[in-house]
């Protein structure tokens, strides 16, 4: 089996799922790769109550003036797929992680007498 690392990525964060470490871990992948990551102008949501991509900036290599484009995206946002697919790279891979709604419920911790 051969393995090869993916530079391109999506990260829809979801609450309640861990979802901070794995996007501390994606952050972390994407400045030692030098890597361009994707971050709010003024908050920790992408664009509340929607995204659009007009929310980041556009990023021009000084060099050619050629648009570079963003490596990752990892943050709350409620997902446009056409918006995000407009700023990504054709090879972008997209994850999330997902939790029963059932374990949310914080009296099921509890136990009635």
């Amino acid at each position: 089996i051969s393995c090869e690392p993916h530079i391109n990525i999506v990260f829809l964060k979801t609450h309640k799922t861990g979802s901070t470490s794995v996007q501390n871990i994606l952050f972390r992948y994407g400045d030692t790769h030098g890597l361009t990551i994707a971050v709010p102008p003024t908050e920790g949501y992408l664009g509340h109550p929607e995204f659009k991509r007009s929310l980041l900036p556009k990023l021009i290599n000084p060099e050619t003036g050629q648009q570079i484009s963003y490596n990752i995206i990892t943050n709350h946002m409620r997902f446009n797929y056409e918006e995000v697919k407009a700023l990504m790279p054709f090879n972008t891979k997209y994850i999330t992680l997902l939790r029963n709604p059932n374990q949310l419920n914080k009296f099921n911790d509890w136990k009635v007498i």
